[in-house]
């Protein structure tokens, strides 16, 4: 039993798909406008996930939703995450605090020192990779000292909290 021939059933010419395509300047819609392009032209779905390597299935579901729901279709749909461990305002709140408020010896906040902060007083283990990304969602940005001026040992991090 062969399966059923993916078909574009909603209103479009090829002439309006090309017109889309050409002016399209996000690249995974424009894939998409192409996997309809070639679905309107004749060739079969297996034929374009081949072309694309993709799956079959994915090229019929791009077919079903522009379908569905036409050119809004293809657009990506907003995906959940995983929560944030620490909401915007409450890092907001902590940096706003200097350093030596939480009994660390340093001139200002470092990637380093907030992620040691999140996890002595809050219980957040955040990868250093992952404080960069709070900090840049909180719109904080990062102000670095010059090596030649200040160099922070990463041993030293770990003790730099006050005795």
């Amino acid at each position: 039993m062969s399966p059923a021939k993916v078909r574009i059933t909603r209103e479009v010419s090829l002439e309006e798909l090309k017109q889309r395509y050409r002016r399209e300047k996000d690249p995974r819609v424009k894939i998409r406008l192409h996997m309809l392009l070639r679905i309107q032209d004749g060739a079969s779905a297996r034929q374009v996930a081949r072309e694309h390597h993709s799956s079959h299935s994915a090229v019929s579901n791009w077919v079903q939703r522009f379908n569905e729901e036409g050119f809004r279709g293809l657009i990506d749909r907003s995906r959940q995450g995983r929560p944030a461990k620490i909401t915007e305002q409450e890092l907001k709140e902590l940096l706003a605090l200097p350093p030596s408020h939480y009994g660390y010896d340093l001139p200002a906040w470092t990637p380093r020192a907030i992620r040691v902060v999140l996890q002595e007083q809050f219980g957040i283990n955040y990868s250093l990779a992952s404080i960069y990304d709070v900090i840049k969602r909180c719109h904080f940005s990062l102000i670095t000292p010059r090596s030649q001026h200040y160099k922070q040992d990463p041993e030293k991090v770990k003790a730099f909290k006050k005795t």
